[in-house]
């Protein structure tokens, strides 16, 4: 699946919001070629496998509801 950033964006929030976990981080960076130092771009489009996402659940919350993580 792809994900498209916002303005204020983190790549931890990126995370949050894809895979429900910290833990696939690693994944999460090497997937898109990104660093955990990288400024995010609002539009920057991400990667990521929703087979792994720890809770889909709280994914379709999320989106459905309109809420996006953004810690700044």
């Amino acid at each position: 699946m792809q994900y498209q950033a916002i303005n204020g964006q983190s790549i931890y929030d990126i995370c949050l919001m894809t895979y429900g976990t910290f833990d696939l981080l690693g994944k999460l960076v090497t997937d898109n070629l990104v660093s955990i130092d990288d400024t995010i771009v609002s539009g920057q489009q991400f990667i990521w496998d929703e087979t792994l996402s720890v809770n889909p659940s709280v994914n379709t919350t999320l989106t459905n509801n309109n809420i996006i993580l953004a810690t700044l």
